[in-house]
């Protein structure tokens, strides 16, 4: 008994702020904060959302997991509160307001709690009553229920021909606009078509659809009038118009549902000339990380194949294109110093024969005797060359001085 008590005092959140500052948030309630979490646990956010909203929030029930939250810009008070709304519907709980402080309930008794009719709060679920006036109530509600969420409720009154509808405020909004375009005078041709798309996102073309249909079709013609909604559930745009218009403009719908190959992830591979690919792909990766982008798996990856030096991206189109932008810029030829060299044959006896012999010699011949001289540098013996020199000159000559040299290189 006293763990219950623990627990109930501890998830009771109450503002610690004065009564004079506190106040209820509504939508025309444009105050931004700034925040980014990892891991949070569920209970520890529902705290941190009521400590910004200025909102008691009472838990009676441990809600087990965590949550992420990336937000690159500021978001909205009002924002931050349809978050939580949206964390505790996918753990099948929702809250709902009881007079100045809110309640977390599972999904299936939201309505049983009393679902205000008129909630103050944007956001929380709330209960309308939609009258019908020319079609059989259960024929609606049997065609309606299909866009109730997972916590939304209907209840058909078949004494007054109304339906008692407990769900969230966008929800409510679809609800009593296909509500009223099927309680129409059975004389009018107005039909519904559901058109599920396989790319596009429904509520990113749905604007573009609707201007189409303005450009299109004379809407100041009562029974042209088109009425131009959108499922997040099923990804799909609804169009009420009648057969004729419909058929116009599923034509625009289907070119704006084409497979977009840009925005989806391709696989490339970028050979490299000049650079390593090692060593450009650290480069790259520091250039590609001072960009931001919407998600994680949206950010391209660059692995390296060293045997073929190349890179393998895989990225979006446009990422792809501006990446090889990038490695045409890199992947530069470099200055280089070329050197020539040239192989040869070489042995021993040729190396002894390499270089320059100089040399000097001279004599003399007199009637007493004959004189030789020499000075050989880097060759043979000369003396003897002297001698023979001087015997084979003309009688004439007795003496003389020679000086030369002899170059030896190999040959080309």
């Amino acid at each position: 008994m006293r763990y219950i008590k623990i627990v109930l005092v501890a998830l009771l959140l109450v503002s610690n702020l004065p009564a004079k500052q506190k106040r209820t948030i509504y939508a025309t309630d444009k105050e931004v904060v700034n925040i980014n979490f990892n891991n949070l646990k569920i209970e520890d956010f529902i705290k941190l959302v009521a400590k910004i909203i200025h909102k008691n929030i009472l838990l009676t029930t441990p809600i087990p997991g965590n949550v992420n939250f990336v937000s690159s810009a500021p978001v909205y008070k009002d924002e931050l509160f349809n978050i939580l709304i949206d964390i505790l519907d996918a753990k099948g709980f929702t809250l709902v307001e009881e007079g100045n402080y809110f309640k977390v309930v599972r999904s299936s008794r939201a309505v049983k709690e009393g679902v205000d009719f008129a909630a103050k709060t944007p956001g929380v679920m709330r209960t309308a009553i939609i009258r019908i006036q020319n079609a059989n109530v259960d024929v609606v509600a049997a065609k309606i229920r299909q866009f109730l969420s997972v916590a939304g409720k209907i209840i058909s009154l078949k004494d007054i021909n109304a339906m008692v509808v407990a769900d969230y405020p966008k929800n409510l909004k679809i609800i009593k606009k296909i509500a009223k375009f099927i309680d129409q005078d059975p004389s009018n041709k107005m039909k519904i078509k559901f058109i599920e798309l396989k790319y596009a996102k429904a509520s990113r073309i749905v604007n573009q659809v609707s201007k189409m249909a303005k450009a299109t079709v004379n809407q100041k013609i009562p029974t042209n009038k088109i009425e131009i909604l959108s499922d997040d559930a099923t990804n799909s745009i609804i169009l009420i118009a009648t057969k004729e218009n419909i058929q116009k403009l599923l034509p625009y719908i289907k070119k704006m549902d084409a497979k977009d190959l840009a925005a989806e992830q391709q696989i490339a591979v970028i050979p490299l000339q000049n650079a390593e690919a090692k060593n450009l792909v650290k480069t790259l990766n520091e250039l590609l990380a001072k960009k931001k982008y919407p998600k994680e798996i949206d950010k391209p990856t660059i692995s390296v194949d060293e045997e073929m030096n190349s890179l393998i991206v895989s990225a979006k189109g446009e990422d792809i294109e501006m990446i090889r932008k990038m490695v045409q810029l890199l992947d530069r030829e470099r200055p280089q110093v070329y050197i020539m060299a040239k192989i040869v044959e070489i042995s021993e006896s040729k190396t002894k024969n390499l270089g320059i012999k100089y040399g000097l010699e001279g004599g003399k011949v007199t009637s007493n005797a004959l004189y030789t001289m020499a000075l050989n540098l880097g060759g043979d013996p000369v003396v003897g060359g002297v001698v023979n020199s001087l015997l084979s000159l003309p009688e004439s000559i007795t003496e003389g001085v020679a000086l030369g040299a002899f170059i030896n290189f190999l040959s080309s």
